[in-house]
């Protein structure tokens, strides 16, 4: 392919691979020390030091979604040379999660940040439903977002799954992250509720 030695392109092909799962890799480690960090100060007060480390954490997988999109186009230019009848459920499927990852950064970018430091000085538990539910489905999203990259990229036995198993594995993923944000915002506001009824109810005795 392009003049290029068999030997030469399949050396290249594995170390842009390498780069790609590296970058994929990056992002879910990120996201992954990101969740527990946040999931520790949910009744703490949110600090300077976490929200600098909110911004830190975004501006690491902003790169990883770039390399992501840079490694995956150059791997879909060897193996199919952008000819649409060379693309493979997968690589619709994994074009699918990369950009629903890059609408999601760009959504933390221009309202979980915001957020988040308005919310400096209070407890997680503290914002708004609304906010909790932006938050909560934000982090669903992206958590379910690089763990379905990184798998798609890895895995064997996806590399030629047809396009119903790729689309039920999609849907019960982000359906099931999407659930578990809702429940878990929802059981935080109920929770919230409760304490301000009790001290209510304290206060009058």
């Amino acid at each position: 392919m392009f003049g290029i030695p068999e030997s030469v392109l399949t050396m290249g092909t594995d170390l842009v691979r390498l780069a790609h799962l590296m970058a994929m890799a990056v992002g879910l480690g990120t996201m992954v020390s990101t969740d527990i960090m946040t999931l520790r100060r949910v009744e703490r007060r949110i600090s300077s030091e976490y929200c600098r480390a909110i911004e830190s954490a975004h501006r690491i997988m902003m790169p990883a979604i770039l390399a992501a999109w840079v490694t995956g186009i150059v791997l879909i230019a060897i193996r199919t040379g952008f000819d649409p009848a060379n693309f493979t459920p997968k690589l619709a499927a994994k074009l699918t999660v990369v950009s629903l990852l890059t609408i999601t950064a760009v959504v933390v970018k221009w309202q979980v940040m915001p957020i988040i430091a308005r919310a400096e000085g209070v407890t997680l538990m503290e914002t708004s439903l609304g906010d909790k539910l932006v938050l909560a489905v934000c982090a669903a999203m992206s958590m379910s977002g690089w763990s379905l990259a990184l798998l798609l990229g890895a895995s064997v036995t996806f590399k030629t799954a047809d396009w119903p198993t790729l689309v039920a594995l999609l849907v019960t993923v982000y359906m099931v992250a999407l659930a578990t944000a809702v429940y878990s915002a929802l059981a935080l506001q109920s929770r919230v509720t409760m304490v301000l009824r009790q001290t209510e109810k304290l206060a009058v005795q």
